[in-house]
């Protein structure tokens, strides 16, 4: 599974390895010590239903867009580029966006799908 994220939000990365000591849960959400702060994290895998182990190379990437802050956990980082979204079609409903935290889509150069996500829904979420 591919997915954006939207770089204007992308603060840090870091090395899930050094830093899954400081993730706790607490009422069902899974939380991550960051400068001296919890901060809510969102592991794709586990809130996208996607099966597989978290590999230990995997990343944590801080995003804060002035309104909402916290970390996503994803196995790798393919590239940065520049991508072109296609919104989402009506015929989703009205509350797709705001139940899924999916924004859109993007069709790669090589024919694979990539899902937008909206970083702001999804961390409230």
């Amino acid at each position: 599974y591919r997915f954006s994220l939207p770089a204007r939000n992308v603060y840090r990365f870091l090395e899930y390895a050094r830093n899954k000591k400081w993730i706790e849960q607490t009422a069902g959400r899974d939380w991550i010590m960051y400068d001296n702060r919890m901060v809510p994290l969102v592991d794709l895998r586990k809130f996208y239903g996607i099966e597989g182990e978290t590999p230990e190379k995997a990343i944590l990437i801080y995003l804060n867009s002035g309104k909402t802050e916290g970390c996503i956990l994803v196995d790798r980082m393919y590239e940065q580029k520049r991508i072109v979204i296609k919104r989402l079609p009506s015929l989703f409903g009205l509350y797709f966006r705001g139940n899924t935290g999916v924004c859109g889509f993007s069709i790669m150069g090589s024919g694979k799908i990539c899902t937008a996500l909206d970083t702001e829904i999804l961390l409230e979420l």
